[in-house]
């Protein structure tokens, strides 16, 4: 019993440290947050995405980057490669040349929010316009 309400106090505990805020800066815009807490369901993922993130890896630019997908393509999320720690600098210029690709292709970004907790960078969540998923899909690397 005292180990059941030890691992209950630790989990209560360690879920009140992570601070999300509502907006973060993101490429020089206030964006919408999501904690990094949330999971495939609420970042509103179907595709590519398990209980450790993102699982269909990419190379964008000389970018290494993972991403998953959802609602027939028109939600993209894209987390860095290592999965403990996030490479934030890999997440802000990997989310810039999703942009810039899936623009060139026609499809244009109508949201972006952030999941970021704790001054963390850890991904970033675009909703388009139409199937753009389809199209990082062809940058599969293994």
């Amino acid at each position: 019993m005292k180990i059941i309400v030890s691992t209950l106090l630790l989990a209560f505990v360690l879920t009140g440290c992570i601070s999300t805020p509502k907006t973060a800066l993101y490429n020089g815009k206030e964006v919408g947050t999501y904690s990094a807490a949330a999971g495939c369901s609420t970042l509103g993922l179907d595709e590519d995405c398990s209980m450790s993130g993102c699982t269909r890896k990419i190379a964008i630019d000389g970018i290494n980057l993972r991403i998953g997908g959802g609602k027939g393509g028109t939600v993209v999320f894209i987390m860095s490669m290592p999965t403990f720690i996030p490479d934030q600098p890999a997440i802000q210029r990997g989310g810039l040349a999703v942009q810039n690709y899936l623009e060139s292709k026609g499809v244009h970004i109508i949201e972006t929010k952030v999941m970021y907790s704790n001054d963390t960078l850890a991904g970033v969540h675009f909703t388009l316009d139409q199937d753009g998923y389809s199209l990082l899909k062809e940058l599969t690397v293994k």
